[in-house]
């Protein structure tokens, strides 16, 4: 078990989705059905487990990732530096583009 999910789900539970962490074995079959997409996007990547698997099976695609824990967002820019981490909610940070 992820030991920072639980921390994070300790300080902050209202900011956790989940009611244990992702494992990898689902990170990966969730990863699987994207390659042909040149741009993803992931909401509430947590501890990064799925971010980790979109890095590795999709490096060439653009992945912007949507956090509302800003520790874990912080760490996800740690952890990865290839993709765009939005930090907050992610309703309050999409921008629709106007016609």
């Amino acid at each position: 078990m992820n030991l920072n999910f639980f921390k994070h789900w300790l300080s902050d539970p209202a900011t956790v989705g989940a009611v244990a962490p992702s494992s990898r074995y689902l990170a990966d079959a969730m990863a699987e059905g994207v390659d042909a997409f040149e741009a993803i996007v992931e909401v509430g990547a947590g501890t990064g487990v799925v971010t980790d698997s979109l890095v590795r099976r999709h490096p060439s695609a653009r992945l912007i990732v949507f956090e509302l824990g800003d520790q874990l967002a912080t760490e996800l820019r740690g952890r990865f530096p290839q993709a765009h981490v939005v930090g907050g909610a992610f309703h309050e940070n999409v921008s629709v583009p106007q016609d």
